[in-house]
């Protein structure tokens, strides 16, 4: 059991691998390899995921769920077909769009639930709220992408138009026209 184990942290300790190296050994049913690729684009899939409105956990969640899918279905990656990275990023755009429709499946049932069987009061404006933020997270997906991260960082993040010029490599005045036109298009779709 000693030498499985330190084995295993050799392999882990091991990343300068491809990533289609690592889908090999995934197809060979390598733990390791797949951890290895969990530890690479675990961040990027919750980012991903973040991106098209939904939270943290719920980002973690798809992209564990996205692994699963890799392990359970290696024989499906071809890389004379594409790039893991890409292929990766389909299954977490596909599970997040599923949630997403999910959750507006649920939330509208919820609606129609919550105005049959209730009558006001402090529930009332908590599922009030709730149903806002999906309404602005649906929205949000309609944005095209740079106005999408430059909403998300000043409003989501609290960084002011200088801190997100800086940390995007843009003029002040650039991200200042594109958050108010973000702003515009937002209030157009609510």
């Amino acid at each position: 059991m000693q030498t499985t184990t330190m084995q295993l942290t050799s392999e882990l300790r091991e990343s300068s691998h491809s990533d289609a190296q690592l889908m090999k050994f995934v197809h060979q049913k390598k733990a390791w390899a797949l951890e290895i690729l969990l530890n690479r684009y675990m961040r990027r899939g919750i980012r991903q995921a973040q991106n098209m409105g939904l939270d943290y956990q719920t980002g973690e969640d798809i992209v564990l769920d996205a692994f699963m899918k890799i392990w359970n279905q290696s024989d499906k990656f071809q890389a004379v077909r594409g790039s893991f990275c890409g292929w990766f990023y389909t299954i977490v755009h596909n599970l997040a769009i599923d949630e997403i429709r999910r959750l507006q499946s649920r939330s509208a049932a919820q609606v129609k639930s919550y105005m049959q069987n209730t009558a006001g009061g402090t529930e009332e404006n908590q599922f009030s709220h709730e149903l806002e933020r999906i309404q602005v997270r649906t929205a949000l997906k309609q944005l095209p992408e740079q106005q999408r991260q430059l909403i998300q960082l000043a409003y989501v993040e609290g960084l002011s138009r200088r801190e997100i010029a800086k940390r995007l490599a843009l003029p002040v005045g650039t991200v200042h026209t594109r958050v108010r036109s973000g702003k515009e298009k937002l209030k157009r779709l609510l």
